[in-house]
């Protein structure tokens, strides 16, 4: 907790990574639209003169490019404390991965159960689960309910009473946000809330429920708590069940 609190950013460094830092533009959108860093401009050059179809050539080419294509997946899953690289799955924006694991999940979900989000969410990690209850699934004849937890109109905290109240034998998500895009970055980090999003994923995953975050403006806690919350799920007990050790932690794809 206190390495959230009392992280400092360096914007100054971290900006001249950035092309856009000379133009004198300040950017805050750091979501599907992230700007690229220069090192990874860099990497693109680098791979334009041996680049070739990744998984579809026998040339020397192409079987260098998918050996570098599928390291990357290691890369990702050792900064995520993943335990392999069939651990992870990359999406063009949060967006999209969070209607992949709602569609996954699809037939998981039985008469009578429910799942428990917040009214802090960005649309992404709400708008799936609440079409999943009131429209995709009463077309199958299954009745979900959509619980949503309340938060202080006032501090911007999330309260976890109310959500815990929620939470019972037939839940099996839990939707939380790691840092609410209409409250202001600045105001989540002085609320600890990216503290309280791993105490809620780790309660929920040992209680045996999944835990869906999302953190589309999530910085500049993202590397450790995307690392927490990662290290959370793999120590969760194993099952054969996807909703005793299930996390879909969407994370920037640049947190700088």
């Amino acid at each position: 907790m206190t390495a959230f609190q009392g992280a400092e950013l360096d914007t100054h460094r971290i900006r001249a990574h950035f092309d856009l830092a000379s133009s004198g533009r300040i950017v805050t959108n750091n979501a599907a639209s992230t700007q690229p860093p220069r090192q990874l401009l860099d990497l693109y050059r680098s791979l334009v003169p041996s680049y070739d179809n990744v998984h579809r050539g026998q040339s020397t080419a192409s079987q260098r490019t998918t050996e570098m294509f599928e390291e990357s997946y290691d890369t990702i899953a050792g900064w995520l404390n993943a335990p392999s690289r069939r651990s992870i799955a990359t999406y063009r924006n949060t967006t999209e991965a969070h209607n992949a694991v709602m569609y996954s999940l699809l037939t998981e979900f039985r008469d009578g159960d429910n799942i428990v989000t917040t009214m802090m969410e960005h649309n992404s990690n709400f708008v799936p689960w609440y079409a999943l209850c009131r429209e995709i699934l009463p077309r199958l004849g299954r009745n979900v309910e959509c619980r949503v937890a309340r938060f202080d109109h006032l501090t911007g905290e999330l309260d976890l009473d109310h959500l815990a109240s929620l939470v019972d034998s037939r839940t099996k998500l839990v939707c939380c946000t790691g840092a609410s895009n209409f409250l202001a970055l600045s105001r989540c980090r002085a609320s600890g809330r990216s503290w309280t999003t791993a105490a809620i994923s780790s309660r929920t995953v040992s209680a045996g429920l999944g835990c869906s975050s999302t953190a589309p403006n999530w910085c500049p806690a993202a590397t450790s708590m995307s690392r927490t919350l990662m290290s959370t799920t793999c120590r969760s007990p194993s099952t054969s069940s996807w909703h005793r050790s299930g996390l879909a932690c969407c994370t920037p794809r640049s947190i700088c």
